[in-house]
């Protein structure tokens, strides 16, 4: 027995002496080790840092050791940011040190394929992001290593679907960013991911094998189809579990198929372009409840087909060349149609009898346009109509009870005779008629509309003599004659009468300082715009204090 061994230790024996010295080495053997390694690490952050990149460290080990000894060794990398960085294929080894890594961002990055290979190092990573370089399939040889990868950012690149075939079977990935083009040899390669969990998917072709894949294996939510081989693909695509947004263009399609596709009411948003539906397959649309965006382009459906199917349902109403829009929104849905649209057309948009809101602009439509269908739109609010061509309109509207705006623009033929049939509709609060020819004859009939709260007349072409009419309007609050150029001083001393007049616009107007005079004292008049007039600033001073 050594005399001189500490009493503690004599009651140990030699082995396990030796056992409990040895464990102690080694323990502080793995820690140096781990403090050099966490050394280099911070070393290879701070030449990442050098470099414009960005780091992003985890902690780990319970909370007491951190307050204990700090977070500098109980912490490692896992997610570096190169976005858009001058690296090149040498800077890139540095990567091969932090194995630890889970997330990897390279977008905009001048890498070539073969510099990737450093990827095999970074058996953690869960993330990568290669969009926006000129990486080729060879990169994808690298990547499909990745076991652990989930997201993959691959959009504009010039990867193509052939390399795909580097990605089957892949056991953990579950989101792939793209904008490749892909066909039903790209849809064989994904179909093997069964994690897969396609955003956006764009299809070119597609033979009815392609489209029952879609259907089995794939959950993807917007679907763009391009040119399919096969006239079947809504059957297969009906009531797809997780497809939300549609697009199909250049397509044969069956009607029954169809509306299948639209009776199944598992699409939010439906486009077709160039897809030979006609007037029966519209019909089934106003069953598919939670349908909220269709388009409709370059179909058999025609204009008066549309409106007898959508039309009931529609609470606004837009027409231009060609083009119809019908929003819902009771069903927040909003339909678009393009095609062949004329007069013949026109007499379906009595169907509407719950719009609330008509748009008819149109500056080459074929065929004599009638508006005797108005009367029949009994809850219309608003109209706003612009066009330029014969036939009378407000003859049609006095007798819509709940019409508050008029808005006509680009129109030179109406008629003080249609403009006085307003004054039956007792609702209506804002006429306006911007470019329109006005005259003082149009003026003295808009005298007799005395509900008016709005009026725009806007570079019309009226005298002074002719605002003696406006004396009448004594409901109005805000009046529009700018870019009135007949008019002089003298014409705001009948808008100096209206006592409810709150706003003017008399911009472009050749109104002086004198004129103002007219304004002085008005009770509730808050706001001129005088812009392009002949004012100074104290005339204007002036009259701001006056209305103080």
């Amino acid at each position: 027995m050594c005399l001189g061994m500490p009493r503690f230790l004599r009651q140990f024996g030699l082995r396990t002496l030796l056992i409990f010295c040895t464990l102690a080495a080694v323990c502080f053997g793995l820690w140096r080790w781990h403090m050099t390694w966490v050394d280099q690490q911070h070393e290879v952050a701070s030449q990442i840092a050098d470099e414009g990149g960005s780091i992003r460290w985890k902690t780990w080990g319970p909370q007491w050791i951190h307050q204990a000894f700090g977070s500098y060794y109980f912490s490692e990398i896992v997610a570096v940011d190169l976005n858009h960085k001058r690296i090149g294929s040498k800077y890139l080894q540095l990567l091969r040190q932090i194995p630890t890594l889970e997330e990897l961002y390279l977008p905009g990055t001048d890498l070539q394929g073969q510099s990737l290979e450093v990827l095999g190092d970074l058996p953690k990573l869960r993330k990568l992001a290669l969009w926006n370089t000129r990486l080729k399939n060879d990169t994808l040889q690298h990547v499909g290593r990745l076991k652990h990868l989930d997201t993959l950012d691959i959009h504009r690149t010039a990867m193509t679907e052939a390399g795909l075939v580097h990605l089957r079977n892949h056991p953990r990935l579950k989101v792939i960013r793209h904008d490749m083009q892909i066909s039903e040899v790209g849809v064989d390669h994904l179909s093997t991911i069964k994690n897969l969990q396609m955003t956006h998917l764009v299809l070119h072709g597609g033979r009815e094998k392609t489209f029952r894949q879609l259907r089995e294996d794939f959950r993807v939510l917007v679907l763009k189809v391009k040119a399919p081989e096969t006239d079947q693909w809504a059957k297969y695509l009906a009531g797809h579990p997780t497809l939300v947004q549609l697009n199909v263009s250049d397509a044969l399609v069956q009607n029954d198929q169809l509306a299948g596709l639209l009776s199944a009411n598992t699409l939010q948003t439906l486009s077709l372009q160039n897809v030979p539906m006609d007037d029966t397959a519209i019909s089934q649309i106003a069953s598919a409840t939670r349908l909220t965006r269709l388009s409709l382009s370059g179909t058999d459906v025609t204009g008066t087909g549309l409106l007898n199917s959508l039309g009931p349902s529609a609470t606004e109403v837009v027409i231009r060349n060609n083009w119809i829009k019908l929003i819902d929104r009771s069903a927040k849905r909003d339909v678009d149609w393009s095609g062949s649209l004329t007069a013949a057309d026109l007499p379906a948009l009595a169907n509407c009898r719950q719009a609330t809101s008509l748009t008819f602009y149109s500056t080459n439509f074929p065929g004599t346009i009638d508006f005797t269908f108005l009367p029949e739109l009994k809850s219309l609010e608003k109209i706003r109509i612009g066009f330029v061509a014969d036939g009378p309109i407000m003859k049609n509207m006095g007798s819509l009870k709940k019409l508050e705006t008029v808005v006509l623009f680009l129109y030179s033929n109406v008629t003080p005779d249609e403009l006085a049939e307003l004054a039956s509709a007792k609702s209506l609060e804002v006429l306006v008629l911007p470019v329109s020819k006005v005259s003082d004859e149009h003026l003295k009939a808009i005298g007799t509309i005395t509900q008016l709260k709005r009026l725009s007349i806007q570079g019309a072409s009226v005298t002074d003599e002719g605002m003696s009419s406006i004396v009448a309007l004594m409901n109005l609050e805000e009046l529009d004659i700018a870019g009135c150029l007949q008019l002089t001083d003298e014409s705001l001393r009948y808008v100096g009468q209206l006592k409810k007049l709150r706003k003017l616009d008399i911009a472009n107007t050749n109104t002086t300082d004198e004129g103002l005079e007219y304004l002085y004292g008005m009770p509730n008049l808050s706001y001129v715009e005088t812009t392009g007039t002949r004012l100074t600033t104290e005339g204007l001073r002036k009259l701001y204090d006056s209305l103080r």
